[in-house]
């Protein structure tokens, strides 16, 4: 995702160890708009408070548990970055 110039937090921290991503969602209208533009592409994510910021759900949190679960790997982790990018790109 960060690649693709989607804000993800902790890339200094070499990002996360978990299942969840946690992406700056202020330039795609906050965490509400964002979610709601994957859910129209049957991605659910849902919007979150960012750490540090006092406007309220401007973060937006994606986890890859059902994914992995279906058996999905790297490659296919790829391709559903794109998606993200995508639907998140068609932001007015």
């Amino acid at each position: 995702l960060y690649e693709l110039g989607i804000p993800v937090f902790a890339k200094e921290k070499n990002y996360t160890q978990t299942h969840q991503v946690l992406i700056n969602a202020k330039q795609y209208g906050g965490g509400f708009v964002a979610a709601n533009q994957l859910e129209a592409c049957n991605i659910i994510g849902n919007h979150v408070n960012i750490p540090g910021d006092n406007k309220p759900l401007q973060g937006l949190r994606i986890a890859t548990t059902e994914i992995t679960r279906r058996g999905m790997k790297e490659t296919h982790m790829r391709k559903i970055a794109e998606f993200i990018y995508r639907a998140l790109a068609t932001h007015e």
